[in-house]
């Protein structure tokens, strides 16, 4: 089964999908995100929202913005150019966007690494971790409690 169909599978299973991260925090057991189609981090709500591991989530959730009088407006993303030049599409589709680049990361996908009981992450900075195939993504989710 397509990699694609196998976590459409997943998500569809008691799962909403969002843009709006406050939202999923909100209503969801277990998050998935996903950088240009491909999956990031997931697992835990709790766990990903509140101490995210990809480089990816982390400036995500640092860009939520929070209510704040004195906290001033700016255009900056965070996300900037790592220095390091892909070749062709062989890596990690965040590699020339992330601060922790690494060699690895431009020469193949990283896998979903399992590091911790509810949370997988796709990135070599984890490769210590067990990889998990797409397909078993599910047992780094929480039973549904909401």
């Amino acid at each position: 089964m397509c990699w694609a169909l196998e976590l459409n599978s997943l998500l569809l299973r008691n799962n909403s999908i969002t843009h709006d991260l406050a939202t999923a925090y909100q209503i969801s057991d277990n998050i998935v995100v996903l950088y240009r189609g491909a999956v990031v981090e997931a697992g835990d709500v709790e766990l990903v929202v509140k101490q995210p591991h990809h480089p990816y989530t982390q400036i995500l959730m640092s860009s939520i913005p929070l209510a704040s009088a004195e906290r001033t407006w700016t255009t900056e993303t965070g996300i900037g150019a790592s220095g390091l030049q892909l070749s062709g599409s062989a890596g990690c589709k965040f590699a020339d966007r992330c601060p922790s680049t690494t060699v690895p990361c431009l020469q193949a996908v990283p896998p979903l690494f399992h590091t911790e009981r509810y949370r997988v992450v796709s990135c070599y900075l984890y490769q210590s971790a067990p990889a998990l195939a797409v397909a078993e993504m599910g047992k780094a989710f929480t039973e549904p409690t909401r």
